[in-house]
């Protein structure tokens, strides 16, 4: 699907928006959300740490 681009004024009420679709989160985006909020907790952003917790993968923040 193409994406186009859609700016409040051309927005009618009761028109439909188009869905939202978004890519799975990375590793790298976990790692700049990491830098950018200064959170570098080891559950969040490495991977053998998490497991050794006995969480199968690291935590995703809910700030996503």
């Amino acid at each position: 699907m193409a994406t186009r681009k859609l700016y409040f004024e051309a927005v009618r009420v009761g028109e439909e928006l188009p869905a939202l679709t978004k890519t799975p989160v990375d590793r790298v985006q976990l790692a700049r959300y990491a830098g950018a909020s200064g959170d570098f907790n080891p559950v969040h952003v490495d991977e053998t740490y998490a497991k050794s917790l006995g969480i199968r993968a690291s935590m995703r923040r809910a700030c996503w």
